[in-house]
């Protein structure tokens, strides 16, 4: 659990780097909404890895305050 958040960014990073590769090459609309699509998934993702990393960082904090 500890690198899932680091995981998540990875994989944000790497959904958002597909996204705009197809938003800016392909042509149609079909495909600017796919890579639009892939853009918002890569936000999520990259907002829940955030959040992951921040809440191990409070656990640890809390952790070693109490020990």
């Amino acid at each position: 659990m500890r690198h899932l958040g680091i995981g998540l960014i990875v994989a944000a990073t790497l959904v958002g780097a597909l996204g705009l590769f197809i938003f800016i090459t392909e042509r149609g609309v079909a495909n600017e909404i796919k890579g639009f699509v892939l853009l918002l998934i890569a936000a999520v993702l990259a907002v829940g890895g955030c959040v992951l990393w921040e809440l191990n960082a409070i656990r640890r904090a809390l952790e070693q305050k109490n020990s």
